[in-house]
């Protein structure tokens, strides 16, 4: 699945005005605030239960759900990894939670903490910041867009940057600031 520079920008956008918002918690309060907050605690409980009726009923047919490994996957590959049981949660917490609603969308940011695994008892624990967009749909919150990826890939781009410029410049560096050998500098 593609994801359009579209959809890109418009969360970059919404996730922009997530700080504003943040700052003045006038802004951010509301039943909209309220709903969108239980519907992220339904989607968790949902998850945990790997409850197909109620993931389907809480995620946009458009959905693009983005994984830190870089696996992004649509509403129909997403329920069935959860409800088929391929991913099994012993476990989610979300800490730190931010919900900022701007229109029919509302962005959601929180801590991610969960114990997950194929379910052969084997779990794996996972520590990630996570941004969602969810989109007012009728009268229900729907989750359209949950990009870890993102996060992850600028992550890592920094510090590829940071390490080719420590492996190339070090040797340098040490023999000009302390006259080290190249030999002994670039072992």
């Amino acid at each position: 699945m593609t994801v359009s520079r579209r959809t890109l920008a418009a969360a970059a956008l919404l996730a922009s005005g997530t700080a504003i918002l943040a700052r003045n918690p006038a802004l951010a309060e509301g039943p909209d605030v309220a709903a969108v907050e239980a519907a992220v605690s339904s989607l968790t409980r949902a998850m945990l239960a790997a409850d197909r009726a109620k993931l389907e009923a809480l995620t946009a047919s458009q959905l693009s759900y983005g994984h830190s490994s870089g696996r992004i996957e649509t509403q129909k590959e997403y329920v069935d990894v959860v409800a088929g049981r391929k991913t099994v949660y012993k476990s989610i917490e979300l800490s730190k939670q931010t919900v900022a609603v701007v229109g029919n969308n509302a962005i959601v940011r929180h801590a991610w903490e969960s114990e997950s695994g194929p379910g052969d008892g084997k779990w794996n624990v996972s520590k990630i910041g996570v941004l969602q967009v969810w989109q007012k749909q009728g009268a229900d919150w729907k989750l359209l867009l949950s990009p870890p990826i993102l996060v992850s890939f600028v992550f890592f781009m920094l510090l590829s940057f940071s390490n080719f410029g420590l492996q190339n410049f070090s040797v340098v560096a040490l023999g000009a600031l302390y006259g080290t050998a190249p030999a002994t500098a670039n072992t």
